[in-house]
């Protein structure tokens, strides 16, 4: 059996390419992509990776190089009142604990008071 180790393991970790047709003479060429989307950028970048080797092949420029620039969308108005929601809910949720906790706190105090004997003053 066949172990990879960590170096290996590391090239092939963002995907892989599936050539189904590349001609040059045709400047035709096909390849499906398979991406690892565990990472935010590889769906972005790799397959750059092979439009640029490709383009590099066609063109027969060595030299040839491409820019891939990925920008997310704005965060959109129901995205913004989800947080702001979310946030209600928690600060509701945490008052409501504090309050559950303060006649916790003396009811504790008074059932000891009167377990010692003691008198409420």
């Amino acid at each position: 059996m066949h172990s990879l180790n960590e170096e290996t393991v590391f090239k092939y970790r963002y995907g892989s390419y599936y050539f189904y047709e590349a001609n040059n003479k045709t400047k035709t060429f096909r390849v499906a992509t398979c991406v690892n989307t565990t990472s935010q950028d590889v769906v972005a970048l790799y397959p750059q990776f092979m439009y640029e080797a490709i383009l590099k092949v066609a063109t027969g420029n060595k030299d040839f190089k491409f820019q891939v620039t990925s920008m997310p969308f704005p965060i959109t108005e129901k995205q913004r009142d989800r947080v702001e929601e979310a946030s209600g809910i928690f600060v509701c949720f945490v008052v409501g604990i504090a309050f559950s906790l303060i006649p916790a706190s003396i009811v504790s105090r008074m059932v000891a008071e009167k377990e010692k004997g003691l008198y409420h003053i």
